[in-house]
């Protein structure tokens, strides 16, 4: 009579992984769809870049002289870092270099959230701006960004996230991996979601929000992952987030595992947070509004919930206990063949083919390809970490990633040479 009872209720669940599983097979078809050629409008919106930086005197210098080379009218742009809690010179470093400087000291509430809070009412008290964007102050932006980004404004977009790019894809096999991971994620899920009418993400950095936006709903994203918490909080009020491929920021990754494993982990416990905080109410924006952009997101806000169950499904399988279930319920759920053949099918295109295909199609450098071989290892190491964070997602300490490697240009613009790991390394430190 037990089983009678848990069929039904497996038959959803199994269905359900399926589902998740084919939809990380179809949607990367969307961004095979090439990237046409935009008609940049005249500039027009007025900017406030913002560069929230906690103890980033190293490489804060670089960006805000790349913010100023952008290409756009310097009288409608101002640049603002936001020194949080800094025990640096990041405040001077900054302020030589021409940026506004914002210092704030709050001990209690910390982390970048809290900083944009901050930075967005003192600014907005002295100034209106038609948008504000965010820059992570170990970045550097590609020239035409505010030009992309004013056009997309003045076509009636209110969020946007442009692409997030890798400046040290070469420093160590970490970097590397990393950037793969990054590829992969702008070509084939956040630039096929735009092609298929679905919302982008936030990315913490290269992002631009209306004025209007911030004014009508509040920033209010002060979890370990602001970006991605406004993202669903604008969804919930029914504004998407628009992927804009063609923005261009740089990002400094972590040169070693470690430095990642930590950073990764406050990610994943920053997505916990949001999903048990805001589902059921993007479900409520999606079922009663027959929002189809908010019910997909609801399954992006899903995903760590799904990794966790292929993580035990998969183990099971691998080790054998399929013999030993004790109960015929069991194995309909935890030993679905079809969906094991799915589900490594995903994972192997993912692994290897959408890496190398992602770096074809957008002009990665070759030379971090290399370490494809170890890319599966950062990739399946998501899954421990999705463990990890869900049974630890209340910690909500704010880790900062330190960043060492003040690089003046874009790879285009100078190729980095290669180093080896002991050397990135003995820099790291």
């Amino acid at each position: 009579m037990t089983n009678d009872f848990l069929y039904p209720i497996i038959d959803i669940v199994e269905w359900l992984l399926v589902f998740f599983t084919l939809y990380a097979i179809i949607v990367p078809i969307g961004g095979l769809k090439r990237v046409k050629k935009r008609i940049l409008a005249a500039p027009k919106s007025t900017f406030a870049i913002f560069i929230p930086a906690h103890n980033e005197e190293k490489v804060i210098g670089p960006l805000v002289d790349s913010c100023r080379r952008l290409d756009y009218p310097k009288a409608l742009v101002d640049i603002y870092v936001i020194a949080d809690n800094c025990s640096d010179g990041t405040a001077e470093a900054a302020r030589s270099r021409g940026a506004v400087v914002l210092e704030r000291t709050n001990a209690e509430l910390k982390g970048k959230g809290h900083a944009l809070e901050y930075g967005f009412a003192e600014v907005f008290k002295r100034r209106d701006y038609d948008a504000v964007v965010v820059i992570d102050a170990d970045n550097l932006v590609k020239p035409d960004f505010l030009k992309v980004m004013n056009t997309e404004l003045l076509s009636g977009k209110k969020i946007l996230q442009g692409r997030m790019d890798v400046k040290n894809p070469n420093d160590t096999w970490v970097t590397a991996v990393f950037a793969m991971s990054i590829w992969v994620s702008n070509r084939f899920f956040y630039y096929a979601k735009h092609n298929l009418g679905f919302s982008a993400a936030l990315g913490g950095t290269g992002m631009c929000i209306s004025s209007d936006v911030l004014k009508e709903i509040g920033w209010g994203a002060t979890s370990l992952v602001e970006d991605w918490e406004f993202t669903v909080k604008a969804l919930i009020n029914g504004i998407k987030t628009d992927w804009v491929h063609d923005a261009v920021v740089y990002d400094e990754k972590p040169l070693a595992f470690s430095q990642t494993w930590w950073q990764r982990l406050r990610w994943v416990r920053g997505q916990f947070t949001v999903a048990f905080r805001y589902l059921p109410k993007l479900l409520k924006r999606g079922i009663g509004k027959r929002d189809l952009v908010a019910l997909e997101s609801v399954v992006q806000l899903l995903t760590p919930f799904y990794i966790l169950t292929a993580t035990l499904m998969s183990l099971v399988f691998l080790t054998g206990l399929r013999q030993y279930a004790f109960d015929p319920f069991l194995g309909r759920i935890l030993f679905s063949t079809y969906w094991e053949a799915i589900w490594i099918t995903q994972y192997a295109a993912f692994s290897f083919i959408m890496p190398v295909a992602a770096n074809i199609i957008d002009g990665g450098p070759r030379a971090a390809l290399k370490y494809l071989i170890l890319f599966p290892i950062f990739q399946y190491s998501w899954f421990l970490l999705a463990w990890i964070g869900v049974f630890t997602y209340r910690n909500g300490e704010w880790m900062h990633t330190a960043h060492t490697r003040a690089i003046e240009m874009m790879p285009e613009e100078n190729p980095m040479p290669e180093t080896n790991g002991m050397l990135a390394e003995v820099e790291a430190e």
